[in-house]
């Protein structure tokens, strides 16, 4: 009996809140999803993000007499871990940076440096080729879980600077980014 009056009870107000469902407006939105798929075969080492390459004292004879107008190289590489061939096989780097007025190619130092009259050139390790500045570089093969990226760094006389010999002394600094553009 008891069951049989809650099932009455039940009947008795399905009908009532019947139209309470039916009279509710439908609302609705609108969602955007957004995001970006990245190609990064690899990671780049914490100590190859921000790194300085030291050229130490350069003596202005190397500049002027030697006829080679060049310093001594300094090596520098970029390191890259976790690395993945599915992704890509290979990887080329573009330094960017304000460019020498004089020599296009090579990387300007900076305006608060007190020495004048030179430029910084970035090249392939052992003595490769020139990488100009805002150019990549040739292709490297990643091969492994990790690559290291091997270049040199130089200080270059301005070729008018050498002419009339107005290349300052002091200190300087130049400062250059790098990008990864993977293949």
């Amino acid at each position: 009996m008891r069951l049989r009056m809650m099932s009455l009870v039940f009947a008795a107000a399905v009908p009532l809140s019947a139209p309470v469902w039916a009279a509710g407006e439908i609302q609705g939105g609108e969602i955007t999803f957004t995001g970006t798929v990245v190609g990064l075969p690899c990671l780049i080492e914490t100590e190859s993000e921000n790194f300085d390459v030291p050229f130490g004292q350069i003596d202005l004879r190397k500049l002027l007499d030697d006829g080679t107008t060049r310093a001594t190289p300094q090596a520098f590489s970029i390191k890259l871990k976790d690395c993945t061939t599915a992704v890509s096989n290979a990887v080329t780097v573009t330094f960017g940076g304000t460019a020498n007025a004089a020599m296009a190619e090579y990387l300007a130092v900076d305006v608060t440096s007190e020495v004048k009259g030179i430029a910084i050139g970035i090249q392939e390790a052992t003595g490769g080729d020139l990488i100009p500045l805002n150019q990549a570089s040739a292709p490297q093969e990643i091969t492994g879980l990790s690559a290291e990226l091997k270049y040199e760094a130089f200080v270059q006389a301005e070729e008018q600077a050498m002419k009339d010999r107005s290349i300052t002394t002091g200190n300087f600094t130049a400062t250059a980014s790098y990008t990864l553009n993977y293949q």
